[in-house]
C-alpha cells in the first residue's frame, strides 16, 4: 500500500512539473501588462511547484526502497517528458489558422519559446543525471553484495591433508 501510494504522489509531482513547464512558453508582458514577469514566475513556480514538492517528499519518505536519486530522477523526467509533449501539442495547435483567427490571445500570450525550451532543457537534465546515478548505484549495490559459493571450494581439509600426506611421508 505504501508503494501505490509513493507513485501516486510520484505522478502528481511529475504532473505539477509539467504544470510549471507551460508558465515559461507564457509572455507576461502581454498577459499582465502591470507585473513584473520576474514577480509573476515566482509566485506562479511558488503555487505550481510547492504542493509538487510536498508531494514529492512524501511520496520519497514512505517509498519502501530508499533509492532518491532514481525515484527523483524519474519524476522529473517524467515531468520533462509530460511537459514536452503538451508544450508541442500548443505549439502545432496555434500554428492552425482557424485557432489563431478564434483565440488570437491565446496565440499572443503563449510564445516565449527560449525560456520554455530551456526550462525544459534543465529539468530533462538534471532527471536524467539524477536517473543516471540511481540506477548505476542499485547496479553497483547489486554488484557489490557477496554471492553465495556455487562452486565447492578446492582446497581440502585439513584433516584429509594430513592424510594424503602422512601416507606419502611413510613410503
Amino acid at each position: 500500500m505504501k508503494q501505490v501510494f509513493s507513485i501516486i504522489c510520484y505522478v502528481f509531482a511529475g504532473w505539477m512539473l509539467a504544470t510549471s513547464s507551460m508558465f515559461c512558453f507564457m509572455k507576461t508582458d502581454e498577459f499582465i501588462p502591470n507585473v513584473p514577469p520576474l514577480f509573476f514566475f515566482a509566485a506562479t513556480f511558488g503555487l505550481v511547484l510547492l504542493p509538487g514538492l510536498l508531494a514529492l517528499l512524501i511520496g520519497l519518505r514512505i517509498a519502501p526502497n530508499k533509492n532518491w536519486q532514481r525515484d527523483v530522477g524519474g519524476t522529473v523526467c517524467g515531468g520533462a517528458g509530460a511537459g514536452s509533449l503538451v508544450a508541442f501539442n500548443i505549439f502545432s495547435m496555434l500554428r492552425n489558422p482557424e485557432v489563431q483567427k478564434e483565440l488570437p490571445n491565446l496565440a499572443e500570450t503563449f510564445g516565449n519559446y527560449p525560456a520554455g525550451l530551456t526550462y525544459l532543457s534543465v529539468l530533462g537534465l538534471i532527471g536524467g543525471v539524477l536517473l543516471y546515478r540511481g540506477l548505476r548505484k542499485e547496479k553497483q549495490n547489486e554488484q557489490g553484495l557477496p554471492k553465495p559459493e556455487t562452486n565447492p571450494s578446492r582446497t581440502t581439509h585439513p584433516d584429509a591433508a594430513a592424510g594424503t600426506t602422512g601416507d606419502a611421508a611413510i613410503q
